[in-house]
């Protein structure tokens, strides 16, 4: 057990290594009510969802309170939907889980963001 949490880690330090390297700081951008919003991906792993114990909360009614989340595996940033209400939409499409490219346009109910990578 001990041994497996040593290897995860060592995995997510390596991740955070390759991000660090490339310079790999992806951030989400979008306005809503007139509001903007804009988040800095600095983790190889990001919660996105209204309850305060994601990384980045979204304070909606329309998303859910773990909505979505944003992972590097190494090659690219992938988006999973994590069972939401309102689901998460890429270019206009329902996805469970997507590979992002630069300026995807994702939603997350009445949230839209870009993604800058």
């Amino acid at each position: 057990m001990l041994e497996t949490a040593k290897k995860e880690e060592e995995h997510r330090n390596g991740l955070i290594r390759q991000m660090q390297i490339r310079n790999l700081y992806p951030r989400l951008v979008g306005n809503v009510n007139g509001k903007e919003i804009n988040y800095t991906i600095n983790k190889h792993e990001i919660s996105i969802g209204w309850a305060n114990d994601n990384d980045f909360v979204l304070p909606f009614d329309t998303v859910s309170s773990h909505h979505a989340k944003i992972v590097f595996n190494g090659e690219n940033f992938e988006i999973f939907d994590l069972e939401s209400t309102n689901h998460v939409i890429v270019n206009g499409k329902i996805v469970t889980q997507k590979s992002l490219k630069n300026t995807d346009m994702i939603g997350l109910g009445e949230v839209i963001l870009t993604i800058f990578i």
